[in-house]
């Protein structure tokens, strides 16, 4: 027969590692999101100036690439703002809620021993699966232009 103390001690330690890649997450975002936006002002600019080197095919190529990076951050972001605002307004319900002191806490900590897993199990996966295709899709356009750099520089034909 198991230890009821095991399962406590198995609990505390898998909410604790919960918070922790919770936490993790939030602050891995915030860093990302400075980093692709600092990539997306940098190749947008050296997209508008390289113009008048690229051909045709890689002018739409580059554009179109950069494109969906960029609605796919922004579709992410929205996603992102729409589930933390469910996420707030279950919060918000729990906190103006008039029940006694011991009940509070009981719900908080439900709540955000919820929030934290949840955040975990569907943030953390769609932020991994938008972060994949943002920098996937501007790193191919970035190498379109590398090439078209390299291919001008020493007089190679350029491609696309």
């Amino acid at each position: 027969m198991e230890d009821p103390r095991d399962e406590d001690v198995a609990t505390k330690v898998k909410t604790a590692n919960i918070e922790l890649l919770s936490n993790a997450y939030e602050r891995a975002r915030a860093y990302t999101n400075l980093v692709i936006l600092g990539g997306y002002a940098g190749a947008f600019t050296i997209w508008n100036f390289s113009r008048p080197i690229l051909t045709d095919h890689g002018l739409v190529a580059v554009a179109l690439l950069l494109t969906v990076s960029l609605a796919t951050f922004v579709l992410f972001e929205v996603f992102q703002m729409y589930f933390l605002t469910r996420i707030f307004l279950k919060h918000r319900a729990v906190l103006f809620s008039s029940v006694p002191g011991k009940e509070f806490l009981r719900r908080h900590e439900e709540y955000r021993a919820e929030s934290n897993a949840e955040t975990v199990r569907v943030l953390l996966i769609m932020w991994s699966i938008a972060l994949s295709v943002c920098v996937l899709t501007a790193l191919l356009a970035l190498s379109i232009l590398l090439d078209t750099f390299f291919a001008t520089l020493f007089g190679w034909p350029v491609w696309p």
